[in-house]
């Protein structure tokens, strides 16, 4: 899978709105783990500094590892349900979908 030129700038636009949020907010941690707090319900602005294309390595179950499924498998529709939720942990959903997800499984 290759990063598409839109899905990167929304990448590096939600970058940049963080590194604007942190240097608005200071160095004041607590400032900063509140305001996520208020906009979220949870630490955002930690979420944030997470990378979107992190690695979080094959947690399939052994059996899964080795295939011996059938070639034929249908086509599976992907469809996040939220509300008010943070872009980056959005963007991170995605990727971990598009980045780990066969193709010809994706309808």
């Amino acid at each position: 899978w290759v990063e598409s030129a839109k899905l990167r700038r929304a990448r590096e636009e939600v970058e940049q709105k963080f590194q604007e949020k942190v240097r608005d907010l200071g160095n004041d941690q607590e400032k900063i783990k509140e305001s996520g707090y208020s906009e979220h319900g949870y630490h955002s602005h930690l979420a944030e500094t997470i990378a979107i294309n992190r690695d979080i390595g094959d947690k399939r179950h052994p059996q899964c590892k080795n295939g011996g499924w059938p070639s034929d498998m249908p086509k599976a529709s992907v469809i996040f349900c939220f509300h008010n939720e943070n872009l980056v942990v959005l963007l991170r959903s995605i990727y971990s979908v598009l980045m780990r997800t066969p193709p010809e499984l994706l309808a």
